[in-house]
């Protein structure tokens, strides 16, 4: 993805703050009709080092939870609310 350098964020602390002030992301997935975009809640831990583990939450009754797998990538889109 390109990056203009003047809002380039590079430090790790402030990218997960970041996450956690903001927890709510659209997950996208690849399913057999395609690509598909679900908005779940996320949780960051630090741990491992130095970029930590991203963790969301899918309803059970929610059919995307079934396109995740571990060979295929997928997306995670952080959304930032601005209320003017």
């Amino acid at each position: 993805m390109y990056i203009p350098s003047q809002f380039e964020e590079s430090r790790v602390e402030v990218l997960h703050q970041l996450i956690r002030s903001h927890s709510l992301g659209i997950l996208v997935t690849f399913s057999t009709s395609g690509m598909e975009a679900n908005h779940i809640p996320f949780h960051l831990t630090p741990e491992p080092t130095p970029f930590g583990t991203l963790q969301g939450h899918m309803a059970r009754a929610n059919p995307a939870w079934q396109n995740i797998n571990q060979k295929i990538e997928s997306l995670v889109v952080n959304i930032i609310k601005r209320f003017t």
